[in-house]
């Protein structure tokens, strides 16, 4: 199957299209066990161990006996035991864990070209073309999307290179991100329901980058 990505203006008529490699944007390309894992990586990267307790052996305390071994009573350890108020903990959560996992670089090009081949499946995918502003307008940005009748949705819009403009335009836009294409990764993939390419020149960028993977992958 060959996919076709739309290219419109920014009131939404299709000037023309692009027909995608056959031999790289395919279903075959398309591996969920590869994706989930990938998925799972860069959540697990981004968490941070900020939850951390005291041991025994950590909280502020003399470590004596707070009363004799026999002669009477339960026999007791020191205040810094797990059982008593304002002890240490046992079993308690470190912030020494770490979360991190790894892939290799193969698997993580493959991983990401089966993420946006389901993109293109879903006809999810379209270049936004005639699109120029020439200061930062949240305004302006958000009448794209109304315009798109995206206003409401998951949006991913990505360009070739960082556009600081575009970027700080659709910021604080709820529920739409902006990455450039280098920065472009699974989970907003997967989260969005609409991916905006401003710019031929960024699905240039996509085309090129995937195609070295798939050459990579015969190798």
């Amino acid at each position: 199957m060959t996919y076709i990505v739309p290219i419109i203006d920014t009131n939404w008529k299709e000037l023309s299209s692009i027909k995608l490699d056959a031999t790289v944007f395919t279903q075959e390309k398309v591996n969920s066990s590869l994706i989930h894992e990938y998925v799972l990586m860069q959540l697990s990267n981004a968490r941070q161990s900020n939850a951390s307790t005291k041991t025994r052996g950590e909280v502020s305390y003399s470590g004596k006996k707070l009363k004799k071994q026999k002669g009477g009573g339960a026999r007791v350890g020191d205040k810094g035991s797990p059982i008593r108020k304002h002890g240490g903990v046992a079993f308690g959560p470190s912030s020494e864990i770490n979360w991190s996992k790894t892939m290799t670089k193969k698997q993580r090009k493959l991983a990401l070209l089966g993420a946006f081949v389901t993109k293109l499946e879903n006809k999810e995918v379209v270049i936004v073309d005639g699109y120029s502003a020439a200061h930062i307008s949240t305004k302006g940005a958000y009448s794209l999307l109304k315009t798109l009748a995206y206003s409401e949705d998951h949006n991913l819009i990505m360009s070739g290179n960082y556009d600081e403009i575009l970027s700080k335009s659709f910021r604080n836009i709820e529920d739409t991100k902006y990455v450039s294409i280098d920065y472009m990764n699974v989970v907003d993939l997967l989260r969005s329901n609409h991916i905006m390419i401003f710019g031929k020149d960024g699905l240039d960028k996509i085309i090129t980058r995937f195609s070295k993977a798939a050459e990579e992958e015969t190798e």
